[in-house]
C-alpha cells in the first residue's frame, strides 16, 4: 500500500524531475520544493489552528481557575469550548504528520533506484546482479559486494545495494550492455551527482575510509545546522509560545519540551545523517530552509486575516453595543412619555 501511494509515484516524479534537470542533487531540490509548495494550504490551516488556540487562550485559563479540582469536568469543559469556537487542538501537528511519510517514501526511493527511479522489473534488477557479479570479479572485486550480489540475485533482500549497484552500471557501462543489450540507456547514464559529490554515498567522519569525502561531511554539517535554526525559527514564530503564562505548569512543561526538542532534532540530523546517503540529507537541508520561509509567509498571511478578523469581532461587539444603548435610550424614553401621560 505504502509503495503504491507514496514511493511508486514519488520515484515516478522525481524520475521526471532528474530527466529536465539532468542533476540527481538538483532534482531532489526541485522535489522539495514541489512537495513544500503542495504542502503549502496544510501549513497555512496549522498555523490557523494556532492563531485560534491562541485566542481562546484566556477562556482555557478561566477554565483551569474554575476547574482546577475537577479535571473531568475540566476536560469536558475544555471539549465544549473547542466545539464552541471551531478549534482543533490537534490541527498543529498536521504538517509534521504528512513530512513523514515524505520523508521514509524519499529514503526508499533514494536507496532503492533500480526499482523506483529506473522502473526495473525484479528479474531484470536480479539478471543485473549476476551479470555484475560475474564483470567485478573479473577485476578482482570480490568480498561483500560480491555475496550481496549473489543474495540479490538469489531473490533476497538487500537493503541499498541497488545504490551500489548503479554505480557500478555507470563505471562498467560497455561491459555490462554487452551482455545486456536490451537494457534502457538511461539505466547506464543515471548520476547520483551534485557538485561533483556522489549523493549516494553514506557519509562518514573516518578520514581512512575510501569512501570519505568532504563534501558529504559538508552536507552533514549543513543540514545539522539547519535543522537547528529551522527548529529556532519556527519556535520563535509560534503564536502560540507568546501567548503562554510562563507561570502556568501547562505552559513550563511546553516550553522544556520545545527546549529539548530544539537540541534533540539536530542531534539526531547529525546521527541518522552518517547512516543513510548524503541524497535524504540534501531533502533535510532544503526541506529545513524552506520550512522557515513557509513559517514566515504563513504567519504574515494568517496574521492579517486574525488581525482583520478582530477588527470585524470589535466592530460587531461595538454596533451591538450602541442598539443595546439606543434600545435602553428608547425604552427609558418610553417610559419616561407613559410616566408624564400618568401624572396628566
Amino acid at each position: 500500500m505504502f509503495n503504491t501511494l507514496i514511493t511508486g509515484p514519488f520515484g515516478s516524479i522525481l524520475a521526471f524531475i532528474y530527466s529536465l534537470v539532468k542533476n540527481y542533487g538538483l532534482a531532489i531540490i526541485v522535489f522539495t520544493i514541489v512537495c513544500k509548495l503542495i504542502l503549502f494550504p496544510f501549513t497555512l490551516k496549522s498555523k490557523r489552528g494556532m492563531y485560534a488556540n491562541m485566542r481562546i487562550q484566556p477562556k482555557m485559563q478561566e477554565l483551569q481557575k474554575k476547574y482546577k479540582n475537577d479535571k473531568e469536568r475540566y476536560s469536558l469543559e475544555l471539549q465544549k469550548l473547542y466545539k464552541e469556537e471551531k478549534v482543533s487542538p490537534m490541527s498543529g501537528c498536521l504538517p509534521m504528520l504528512i513530512t513523514l511519510p515524505i520523508m521514509f517514501g524519499l529514503y526508499y526511493v533514494v536507496t532503492q533506484p533500480l526499482t523506483y527511479l529506473m522502473k526495473l522489473s525484479k528479474d531484470t534488477i536480479a539478471a543485473i546482479a549476476t551479470n555484475l557479479s560475474t564483470i567485478l570479479q573479473g577485476h578482482g572485486v570480490e568480498g561483500t559486494v560480491i555475496e550481496n550480489l549473489a543474495k540479490l540475485a538469489d531473490g533476497q533482500k538487500v537493503y541499498s545495494l541497488e545504490v551500489t549497484m548503479a554505480d557500478y552500471m555507470h563505471k562498467y557501462a560497455s561491459e555490462l550492455q554487452a551482455l545486456m543489450p536490451d537494457l534502457p540507456e538511461k539505466v547506464f547514464n543515471f548520476r547520483f551527482d551534485l557538485f561533483g559529490i556522489n549523493l549516494s554515498k553514506n557519509p562518514t567522519y573516518n578520514f581512512s575510509d575510501p569512501n570519505f569525502s568532504w563534501g558529504l561531511l559538508l552536507i552533514v554539517a549543513v543540514s545539522v545546522a539547519t535543522s537547528f535554526l529551522s527548529g529556532y525559527m519556527t519556535q520563535k514564530m509560534n503564536p502560540m509560545n507568546a501567548a503562554q503564562n510562563g507561570n502556568d505548569p501547562a505552559a513550563k512543561s511546553t516550553q522544556s519540551t520545545n527546549k529539548m526538542m530544539l537540541y534533540m532534532m539536530p542531534v539526531m540530523t547529525l546521527l541518522i545523517g552518517f547512516s543513510i546517503p548524503a541524497a535524504i540529507s540534501i531533502y533535510w537541508i532544503m526541506n529545513n530552509i524552506l520550512t522557515v520561509v513557509q513559517e514566515y509567509i504563513a504567519n504574515k498571511i494568517v496574521k492579517r486575516q486574525e488581525d482583520a478578523a478582530a477588527l470585524k469581532r470589535a466592530e460587531e461587539e461595538a454596533r451591538k453595543k450602541r442598539n443595546k444603548q439606543k434600545a435602553a435610550e428608547l425604552e427609558a424614553r418610553e417610559r419616561a412619555e407613559k410616566n408624564s401621560i400618568a401624572e396628566d
